[in-house]
């Protein structure tokens, strides 16, 4: 091999399959995640929110925690003492947590998403089993009776999901303009028939064009003029 030359970028693919799109980055795996376990709920939670518009309400109080969960069930907090955390199996364990009536029905429209994601550890390491040589069952069940399993079928249920366009485009246009917009918006409605129009690729790059494009983006309106 050749060393590399100090202040050079290098181009480095990665050709893995498990590790494709963005559901596969590193980045978004640990921070949607736990610092020492994965958290299914917060990485659900975080996807059904930014991607899908549909943020899970916040818990009840006094809900049972997992290992290592905060209060507040593991949407925001860390682990609560820096311990290693006595849950092996996240999957087992969740569901168990989920037989409370009061946590089933709200669980079962975002844990589902993360559930699929559990072959991915806490920091995006790619794994086959759980610590104690459990095989990792990522195949879940939608509330609607949508069936699917692993990084390619959350990538392809989420994409064709009715928000998933509007969502996007919402969160993006949020940010450019500084003040809240939602997926009714007419100018996100207006970017989104733009970008996903028949016959071009609805790359990222392309829906940014189309909301920098947009009255709300170009024109300040205000004091009559």
């Amino acid at each position: 091999t050749t060393a590399p030359v100090v202040g050079v970028t290098v181009r480095v693919e990665h050709m893995a399959e498990h590790r494709k799109g963005f559901f596969g980055l590193a980045g978004f795996l640990a921070v949607s995640s736990m610092d020492r376990r994965t958290s299914p709920s917060r990485r659900g939670g975080w996807i059904a929110g930014n991607l899908l518009c549909s943020a899970p309400p916040a818990p009840p109080p006094n809900v049972p925690v997992l290992d290592g969960e905060g209060a507040d069930g593991g949407t925001d907090g860390g682990a609560d003492d820096g311990a290693v955390p006595t849950t092996i199996n996240v999957r087992q364990s969740l569901e168990m947590h989920r037989k409370m009536a009061s946590c089933a029905s709200c669980h079962a429209s975002f844990d589902p998403y993360g559930l699929s994601l559990e072959h991915f550890d806490g920091i995006g390491i790619f794994r086959a089993t759980y610590s104690d040589g459990s095989i990792i069952d990522d195949s879940v069940v939608l509330p609607d009776g949508q069936t699917f399993s692993g990084l390619d079928g959350l990538a392809n249920v989420v994409s064709a999901n009715p928000n998933f366009g509007s969502c996007v485009a919402s969160k993006l246009l949020t940010y450019g303009l500084g003040r809240s917009t939602d997926i009714y918006d007419p100018h996100v409605q207006q970017a989104v028939v733009e970008w996903l129009k028949p016959g071009e690729t609805p790359s990222l790059r392309r829906l940014v064009h189309t909301l920098v494009s947009t009255e709300a983006f170009r024109f300040r309106r205000g004091g009559g003029k």
